[in-house]
């Protein structure tokens, strides 16, 4: 059973689009959380179980092989602080309109059963396509990545960062995911400068860091 909150786990296109509505909500002064990337259908199942033969609320309409997160189509999101995490309507209002913006489709503007914190691109697929068979290509591009230089998701070089929010210390990554090595850490007000912006991390001269907890200066 499966349900990643890795973006590596997207098709490429989402996981560029994700990662680039997290660099965009930054500059406004939000935070971003995923809390699920690619979902087998085990655990869709699982899901739509809840609320219907198993404790808790319903939470989807669709059964596996029906959502979007089974093709590594889609995202969910919350506002990645503790105690606003899923109430602040204006949070998903604007990553939505961003979303919307960049080319994908965001759940919060369907009819019916709304999903604010749901963020899909289908390059035109429907759910039956895919089912039937139907792929999007790896080298399918949103929206935003076609109308803009490929520059645009670039921090120019030796950008100064500090290090906000942090509770105790924010730890240094050997890559840009949660899942690497960690080679050294960083504590609130440290200064940082950022050479390269790649899956939600930012890159030091000592490793890459959370863009969740740097504030550009």
């Amino acid at each position: 059973m499966i349900d990643s909150k890795d973006l590596n786990d997207l098709h490429p296109a989402l996981k560029r689009g994700a990662t680039e509505l997290i660099r965009r909500m930054k500059e406004k002064g939000y935070a971003v959380g995923i809390s699920s990337t690619y979902r087998d259908s085990e655990r869709q199942n699982a899901i739509y179980a809840q609320g219907r033969t198993t404790p808790g609320a319903i939470v989807t309409q669709l059964k596996g092989g029906q959502s979007m997160h089974n093709y590594r189509l889609a995202f969910d999101i919350f506002q990645n602080v503790k105690g606003k995490e899923f109430s602040d309507s204006a949070f998903f209002k604007t990553a939505g309109t961003i979303w919307e913006q960049m080319g994908g489709e965001w759940g919060g503007s369907w009819t019916g059963f709304v999903d604010p914190s749901h963020f899909q691109f289908t390059n035109g697929l429907t759910i039956s396509q895919l089912q039937q068979g139907s792929t999007v290509p790896q080298n399918a591009k949103m929206k935003w990545e076609s109308q803009a230089p490929t520059a645009q998701t670039a921090t120019p070089p030796t950008t100064n960062y500090k290090v906000v929010r942090v509770t105790t210390t924010l730890n240094i990554r050997k890559d840009s995911n949660t899942q690497s090595a960690v080679v050294g850490t960083l504590k609130n007000n440290d200064i940082v400068k950022v050479s390269d912006i790649k899956n939600g991390f930012a890159k030091t001269a000592a490793g890459w860091v959370s863009l969740l907890y740097l504030e550009k200066l």
